[in-house]
């Protein structure tokens, strides 16, 4: 089975640097196959059988020295999760991908989120970033606090280049 790790928080900012082809060799030493990243913000494209999520946190930190979140989704989960963008017009689109489904929705409605929209499906926030993602509001760090959960997030031409290399 495909799979796509999204690591949150690499190569940002001089901070938690990770040479992709160092990452690469994490995962075949893993041994995960047909390993192969995207872009230096921590995407990678993989087939195994199953994953474990502390496999990877736990390689990653070993490896490299510290904690990342890393959110797992499959070739199918990211599929659907481009095909249920409410928001289809954006051309300002970021996909926060939550570590879990939240429960604390009711908090984002006393939020001004200055123009921008937010819409939460499942473990997925659809975010038009009407000033740019660089001053959000709707940020992973305000949704992680406010929410309860771990996110990362990636703009839609990202998310379909790696739905493009799962399909190879």
């Amino acid at each position: 089975m495909r799979y796509i790790a999204f690591l949150r928080g690499i190569n940002v900012g001089g901070n938690r640097i990770i040479p992709m082809q160092e990452l690469k060799k994490l995962f075949e030493d893993l041994g995960f196959i047909e390993v192969e990243t995207y872009i230096q913000s921590g995407n990678v494209v993989f087939s195994s059988e199953k994953v474990k999520l502390e496999i990877l946190t736990n390689g990653i930190k070993e490896r490299f020295s510290f904690d990342i979140i890393v959110i797992v989704k499959t070739a199918r989960e990211l599929e659907k999760i481009i095909e249920n963008n409410p928001f289809p017009e954006s051309d300002k689109l970021g996909f926060m991908l939550l570590s879990k489904k939240p429960d604390k929705l009711e908090k984002l409605t006393t939020v001004d989120g200055k123009g921008e929209m937010i819409e939460i499906i499942d473990d997925v926030a659809y975010v038009v970033y009407s000033n740019g993602m660089g001053r959000a509001v709707y940020n992973n760090n305000f949704i992680e606090k406010i929410l309860g959960v771990k996110a990362t997030t990636r703009n839609l031409r990202t998310m379909k280049k790696l739905l493009s290399i799962c399909s190879k």
